[in-house]
C-alpha cells in the first residue's frame, strides 16, 4: 500500500506483505518523487482508474513504467486507486514476481468486490 503525500509531490510504501523468499522493499520506497511515469499513474488515478499490467515483458522496454518493475523483478501487476471522500490518498498494489497471475488475481478481486 502507498501513500500520496501531494505537498512534498512524493509518495510512499505504508504497508507490505511478502510471501516466503521474496525479499521485503519497503525500506527502499520511501518518499518516492512522484515524476516522469509517476504523472501519466497519478493521473489514471485522479481520473479513478486502475492500473493494470498482466505482463511487465510486453511493454515498451525504453518506458519509463518498464524501467521501474523489470528491476524489481515484477512481471504481473495490480494497481488499485485508494480515494477517500472524493479525495485521492494513494493506491494498493498487487504484484508477482514468479508468476504470470493476471487472470487469477483478478478474479479474486472482482470476487472481494
Amino acid at each position: 500500500m502507498f501513500k500520496y503525500d501531494f505537498d512534498k509531490h512524493v509518495m510512499s510504501n505504508t504497508q507490505e506483505w511478502c510471501n516466503e523468499g521474496i525479499n521485503p522493499a519497503i525500506d527502499s520506497l520511501q518518499e518516492i518523487p512522484m515524476e516522469g511515469f509517476m504523472k501519466e499513474w497519478i493521473n489514471k488515478h485522479i481520473a479513478g482508474e486502475n492500473i493494470i499490467v498482466d505482463d511487465v515483458n510486453k511493454l515498451n522496454k525504453d518506458g519509463n513504467l518498464y524501467q521501474i518493475l523489470y528491476p524489481q523483478d515484477i512481471i504481473s501487476l495490480i494497481v488499485i486507486t485508494l480515494i477517500n471522500k472524493d479525495e485521492l490518498i494513494g493506491f494498493v498494489g498487487f504484484d508477482s514476481v514468479k508468476n504470470l497471475k493476471f487472470e487469477e488475481t483478478m478474479k479474486l478481486l472482482y470476487f472481494i468486490y
